[in-house]
């Protein structure tokens, strides 16, 4: 059984391969992957959006959005929604480091943070964004069971897309995407610690 701790999440976020994506073209934005510890078990908060939003309504996703002009910078994005959406306080949450730009076929690039909060938390979410907050393993990450790929044509080419289904959620698009980067980033640092 895979075991994951603080120490494989850092190595994971250290073995990053810091691909940064600069196109003025794409709307930036940032996503906080939120973490907590529960009976030494790692897991990560995502969200239902609620239907009062504008896009991606009822979709599972972490807390998020477009960076404001007076943001100084994806980081505060990303801290900014967590707070916004969840009622997750800046000051509670220790950022470990960031993942890979994503990019979504609707002209966003994502940044995406990993930060840890203490167990329990109490959320104060924002009902007009958020309809329900999902609690997630990140050990189910890697239940083969949990994920599939969906496979689509595009501009003439096929292309294979991750879903992961947790509990009847289905999790879908750039959300999915960054969970599986994730996952092979934590794969990785936890068979590098493994001994022959």
């Amino acid at each position: 059984m895979l075991t994951i701790g603080l120490n494989e999440i850092m190595r994971a976020l250290r073995m990053r391969g810091h691909v940064v994506i600069d196109n003025r073209s794409l709307k930036a934005s940032a996503v906080m992957i939120v973490l907590f510890c529960n009976l030494d078990e790692y897991w990560m908060v995502l969200n239902r959006r609620s239907l009062m939003v504008g896009r991606h309504k009822g979709e599972i996703a972490f807390p998020g959005g477009v960076k404001d002009a007076t943001d100084p910078d994806l980081l505060f994005t990303a801290l900014r929604e967590a707070n916004e959406e969840m009622g997750i306080e800046p000051s509670s949450l220790k950022v470990l480091g960031s993942l890979d730009n994503v990019v979504t076929s609707t002209g966003y690039i994502i940044t995406p943070f990993v930060g840890i909060i203490k167990y329990p938390y109490t959320y104060s979410v924002n009902r007009m964004e958020v309809e329900e907050v999902i609690e997630v393993r990140l050990v189910d990450l890697f239940r083969k069971e949990l994920q599939r790929d969906e496979v689509n044509i595009r501009d003439g080419e096929i292309v294979k897309s991750p879903i992961y289904s947790f509990g009847g959620c289905v999790v879908y698009g750039a959300t999915a995407r960054i969970m599986r980067d994730f996952a092979v980033l934590l794969d990785r640092a936890t068979w590098e610690e493994t001994p022959c």
